[in-house]
């Protein structure tokens, strides 16, 4: 039995599903329902920019997923924190704002996404940002989203700021380019990097930005710990989502669409319980076949990272300055003016450069950071007492693909994670090559003399040797938490979903979250991923009025 009728459901209150649900019920004719498997972003730890590492682990807001043991990586699983809660992967990651490239835009309408070029995506960046520096005609100056720069944020004098000034004219010096905006006309270069923190130094999730004016619309419904169990299909359309809530099960019925926005993990993970998916598989966990989609899952895509970690001299590096009473400016600082080492994201400063030979565009990216920890060297979580750099390179454009899989007939199971890194050589030579051109960086005499000892590859480690080198990467590599592409758009009948985000073969469905990505973006995700749910919304209501 039908519980409530909603006009549309959103599934999934992340990066695209918090835009989704701000646009389709602005009209106040729609009733709107959003539903999210975690609780409400409450923890102080989100909104704290430096609070990522506390968030990190945090299973009451985030999935904490694992991969399968990565037959390349020597067998190691490796962690993947999916952020469960309002906001979704907005409230955990590393706020950089880099929106890739307009060649990889141009590159999905050249596959058959048609309408998704980087003409046609522009605008929808531009309504979505709101940038330090103001309108023009690549950056918008009035949407939700606020998008800062670390400079600004951390003053002269401070460790941040003397080891990011002290990174950035090393790569000046070995030949870099200075970029000032890594979204701007070409992202070569180097330079400090912008991130979704507002002007008080607060984290700006897509919940922040999308959520927290709206949440009195009368014709607004926001549902937390809602685990989706499963969409209702009938005669080949969605009509209904069976949602598990407050102990018990109720059916949710659409007059309109149903809009999955849960992410590149679980997206797929509910298309394959409602039975949308490899039919052969889903017989497997006895799934009744809705619909044969056997690319649901598949064209599995994420950056890698390796890192490059330095002991360094006192004064460069913030690794201390958290611990004890040392912490107690800081705090101050940031709740007085909103800046300093507590609104640190994940770097402070990039690189985008090549590292394969002919590539036309940049396709490594290196993000450096005032801090180490021991993870980064060993893989054994903890923090490092003494000062540290860290420095992690890289590939953008991956020729790897895995796959999800169920491993259970239960939502609340965590599904089969195949990312398949490295099974393709290219891979492994990009990161090569760009982890050479951090040793050529911090060979260089701006940095040289800052520098005490190499952690990570270890001393011991040839850097000019291809088969340490390899085994070094194989050992230590991990993901840059960018998981992409499982229920691809195009122009065939074996897509997931065609260019408007109509999941082929169903009626009422779409998917629009980073799963819908052809091939992944030359930078982070989280700004495409708000993109995707600002032209989604956009696509939904025109087919509406249609």
């Amino acid at each position: 039995m039908v519980a409530e009728t909603f006009d549309f459901i959103v599934i999934g209150a992340g990066s695209a599903g918090c835009v989704l649900a701000n646009r389709l019920s602005a009209d106040p004719r729609h009733r709107v329902l959003l539903l999210e498997a975690g609780p409400r972003d409450t923890s102080m730890w989100i909104h704290i920019p430096a609070g990522m590492q506390r968030v990190f682990l945090d299973t009451r807001i985030n999935w904490a997923y694992s991969t399968e043991p990565e037959p390349n990586l020597n067998g190691r699983t490796v962690y993947w924190p999916r952020g469960k809660t309002l906001g979704g992967s907005s409230a955990i990651n590393g706020m950089a704002y880099v929106r890739g490239q307009p060649e990889d835009y141009d590159q999905w309408a050249q596959s058959g996404a048609k309408g998704w070029s980087w003409d046609d995506v522009l605008p929808y960046f531009r309504r979505s940002e709101s940038y330090w520096g103001g309108a023009s005609r690549l950056h918008g100056s009035d949407g939700n989203v606020r998008v800062t720069s670390t400079a600004h944020r951390q003053p002269p004098g401070s460790s941040i700021h003397r080891a990011t000034r002290a990174f950035i004219d090393a790569g000046l010096a070995a030949g870099l380019p200075l970029n000032t905006d890594f979204n701007g006309a070409k992202q070569d270069g180097i330079g400090w990097i912008d991130h979704t923190i507002d002007n008080r130094g607060r984290r700006h999730t897509t919940a922040t930005a999308y959520l927290r004016s709206i949440d009195a619309r009368p014709n607004l419904s926001i549902w937390t710990e809602a685990m989706v169990e499963r969409i209702v299909t009938e005669s080949g359309r969605a009509i209904a989502v069976d949602v598990a809530r407050d102990g018990q099960t109720k059916r949710v019925g659409c007059t309109g669409e149903i809009i999955l926005s849960a992410g590149a993990v679980n997206s797929p993970q509910i298309l394959m319980l409602s039975g949308i998916g490899p039919g052969e598989h889903l017989k497997e966990w006895g799934i009744e076949v809705a619909r044969h989609s056997p690319r649901v899952g598949q064209n599995l895509q994420d950056h890698m990272y390796v890192h490059w970690v330095h002991e360094v001299k006192p004064g460069f590096s913030f690794n201390a300055e958290t611990r004890g009473v040392r912490l107690l400016p800081h705090i101050l600082r940031y709740y007085a003016r909103g800046s300093g080492l507590l609104t640190t994201g994940s770097s402070s400063a990039y690189i985008f450069c090549r590292s394969l030979p002919g590539a036309d565009t940049p396709d490594t990216q290196i993000g450096f950071r005032a801090y180490s920890t021991e993870a980064m060297v060993s893989g054994t979580p903890g923090d490092h007492t003494f000062p540290g750099w860290s420095a992690s390179v890289s590939y953008l454009r991956p020729k790897s693909r895995g796959q999800i899989r169920l491993k259970a007939a239960a939502p609340a199971a965590a599904p089969a994670i195949h990312a398949n890194y490295l099974s393709h050589h290219s891979d492994l030579a990009a990161l090569m090559s760009a982890l050479r051109l951090v040793d050529t960086i911090y060979a260089s005499p701006q940095i040289r003399e800052v520098l005490v000892k190499r952690l990570a590859p270890a001393e011991g480690i040839d850097v000019g040797d291809d088969g340490e080198l390899e085994a070094y990467i194989r050992g230590c590599a991990n993901t840059m938490y960018h998981p992409v592409g499982t229920c691809a758009m195009g122009a065939g009948e074996d897509a997931v979903v065609d260019e408007r985000l109509r999941v082929r073969g169903v009626g009422g469905l779409r998917v629009a979250d980073a799963s819908i990505m052809p091939t992944i973006v030359s930078g982070n995700t989280n700004a495409p991923a708000i993109m995707i749910g600002e032209k989604a919304a956009d696509m939904v209501l025109q087919d509406m009025r249609r």
